[in-house]
C-alpha cells in the first residue's frame, strides 16, 4: 500500500483489512510511507501482519512506493491496493480464489468513488461494519461513482472479446493482484513516472503474456475523490506526454507524428548470412523508409570488433565494418551477435531473412492485419522467404504455457506482397482539414476555419469534408 500522508484514511484501509475473510495468517500488509510529514503510524485497529516502512529518498511517488512494498514482502501473489480504499469483507478472498486456478492473471478489484468527509467515521464503525459484511451499507450506492473501465469490461463480456492492444488500458492500480513471478517479468513500476505509472505497468504486464480478469463478486469504496479525476485534463495532458514514449499500443502514439520514440512499436530482427553492404542496404532501407518510423531493426551475425587495422583495405574483415560505419549514426539499426530479448513494451517482432525483400509497405502492412484481425501472428511469403510478425504478449504466454504461439492466439497469412501504388496527393487544405475532422472533439475552432476556406472548392471531397466537419 503506498501512502502519503491521509492519516485517517489509512486507519479505515487497516481496520477493513483486518477482518477479511482471507485467512490472516496468510496476508502481509506492507505500508509504504512516501515522506509523510508527521510519519504515517500503525493504529491499534490493523492485520495481523503489518508493518511501516519508507520509500527511499532517492525515489519518490506510488509507483516507487509499490516497488518498495513489493522488495520488502514476500507474498507469492501481491495485491496493490491504494491507501485510502475501504474493501469490503471478502474482497481480498475474492481475487486470491483466481491465483489458484493460474499463474499468469491479474485480478481487477471492483470499486466505487464516494464523498467522504474528515470524522464521518471512526476506525471502529468501519471494522464492525465490515466484519458483519455491512460495509456496503456505509455509503449510499446512488451517490458513489462508479470506475470507468467498468463500461470498458461490460462491452467486451468481461474482458473476454477484448482486442490484444486494448485490454491493458483497463489495469488501475487502486486494485490489483498479480503473482509476484510475474511482476518481476514485467519489470516492475517505473519509478520515472509520477503519473500513469498504472497504466505503463498494465502494458507491460500484457508483453509479459498476461491474462486479465475483472473481479466484481466483491467491491470497495474509494474515500474521496481522486486529485487526478478533479484535474482530469491537466492530468490527461501530463501523463499522454509519458505515454507517448513508453507505450507503442497507447492511442497518444497513434495521434503523433513521425518521429522517433523510447520505445519501438516492431523490433525487427534480420538474420545477416553474407556481409555486403549494397545487399544489406537494399533490404534494410526501405524498412527506414517505410509508413512505421517507430521500429528498431537489429542485424544479427557474427559482428567483427568495428575498429580498422593499419592495412585497412587488406582486412578481411573490412566488409563487415563498413556496414557497421555506415549504419553508426542510425539510432535505429543495432548490431548484435544473436537475437536480443525485447523491450519490456514493445508489442511486435518481426523475424526477416536477408533475402526477404522487403517494401516500404512491410511493416505496415503486417501490423495492420495483426490489428485487423486480432492474431498473434502473421505471416507474409515471398519468393525469397517468409515475414513472420508475433505479437509478444501472446508468444509470452505461450511460452509460459509450454504450448506454441497458435494454441494461445489465431494465425493470419497474408497474400504475396507487391509495392503498393502511390496514393494521390491530396491538396494541403484537403489533408489538414482531414487531420482537423478526426481531432474534432478538441480542436472544434480550427474545423471551422477550415472549413470557411474551402467553401468554394469545386471539388466533390472537399465539399463531402465540409459536411462532415459541420456535423
Amino acid at each position: 500500500m503506498p501512502a502519503y500522508g491521509a492519516q485517517e484514511k489509512l486507519d479505515h484501509a487497516l481496520a477493513a483489512l483486518s477482518v477479511q475473510s482471507y485467512p490472516q495468517s496468510l496476508l502481509e500488509v506492507v505500508v509504504a510511507d512516501d515522506g509523510s510529514d508527521p510519519p504515517l503510524r500503525l493504529p491499534e485497529i490493523r492485520p495481523e501482519h503489518c508493518r511501516v516502512i519508507t520509500t527511499p529518498d532517492e525515489v519518490w511517488g506510488s509507483a516507487a512506493g509499490t516497488n518498495a512494498g513489493v522488495a520488502a514482502s514476500d507474498g507469492q501473489v501481491i495485491l496493490r491496493l491504494d491507501a485510502d480504499m475501504l474493501v469490503w469483507r471478502e474482497h481480498i478472498e475474492s481475487q486470491m480464489r483466481w491465483h489458484h486456478l493460474a499463474d499468469y492473471l491479474v485480478v481487477l478489484g471492483h470499486k466505487r468513488f464516494v464523498d467522504y468527509r474528515p470524522g464521518q467515521y471512526t476506525p471502529e464503525q468501519v471494522h464492525y461494519a465490515v466484519a458483519s459484511g455491512e460495509a456496503a451499507g456505509l455509503f449510499d450506492p446512488a451517490e458513489a461513482k462508479p470506475q470507468w473501465i467498468e463500461s470498458v469490461i461490460e462491452r467486451t463480456d468481461g474482458l473476454k472479446r477484448a482486442r490484444w492492444r486494448n485490454v491493458a488500458n483497463v489495469f488501475v492500480g487502486a486494485s490489483a493482484s498479480f503473482p509476484r513471478t510475474l511482476f518481476e517479468r514485467a519489470g516492475g513500476f517505473d519509478s520515472s513516472m509520477p503519473l500513469g505509472s498504472d497504466t505503463d505497468f498494465g502494458h507491460r504486464l500484457v508483453q509479459a503474456g498476461a491474462a486479465f480478469v475483472p473481479d466484481d463478486d466483491t467491491s470497495s469504496w474509494h474515500l474521496g475523490v481522486p486529485e487526478i479525476k478533479a484535474r482530469t485534463a491537466d492530468g490527461n495532458r501530463y501523463r499522454s506526454a509519458f505515454f507517448l514514449q513508453r507505450l507503442p499500443e497507447h492511442r497518444s502514439r497513434r495521434q503523433a507524428p513521425r518521429v522517433q520514440f523510447d520505445v519501438p512499436s516492431v523490433d525487427i530482427v534480420i538474420d545477416v548470412d553474407e556481409f555486403d553492404l549494397e545487399r544489406i542496404d537494399s533490404r534494410v532501407r526501405p524498412l527506414l523508409d517505410g509508413a512505421r518510423s517507430d521500429i528498431r531493426i537489429t542485424l544479427v551475425a557474427p559482428w567483427p570488433d568495428p575498429s580498422l587495422q593499419r592495412a585497412v583495405v587488406a582486412d578481411d574483415e573490412l566488409e563487415a565494418k563498413v556496414v557497421q560505419a555506415y549504419y553508426g549514426g542510425e539510432a535505429r539499426v543495432a548490431f548484435a551477435a544473436e537475437t536480443p530479448p525485447a523491450h519490456h513494451s514493445t508489442p511486435f517482432r518481426l523475424e526477416l531473412p536477408l533475402a526477404y525483400p522487403a517494401t516500404t509497405h512491410t511493416v505496415s502492412r503486417l501490423t495492420g492485419a495483426a490489428e485487423k484481425h486480432n492474431v498473434g501472428t502473421v505471416e507474409l511469403p515471398s519468393p525469397d522467404g517468409t515475414a513472420r510478425l508475433v505479437r509478444r504478449s501472446a508468444a509470452a504466454r505461450a511460452d509460459h504455457l509450454g504450448v506454441p504461439v497458435d494454441e494461445v492466439a489465431e494465425s493470419a497469412r497474408l497474400a504475396p506482397e507487391a509495392e503498393a501504388p502511390k496514393s494521390r496527393r491530396r491538396p494541403n487544405e484537403v489533408g489538414r482539414l482531414a487531420r482537423a475532422y478526426n481531432e474534432r472533439r478538441w480542436q472544434p475552432r480550427r474545423v471551422a476555419r477550415l472549413s470557411r476556406h474551402v467553401r468554394y472548392s469545386p471539388t466533390w471531397l472537399l465539399h463531402c469534408l465540409r459536411h462532415m466537419a459541420r456535423r
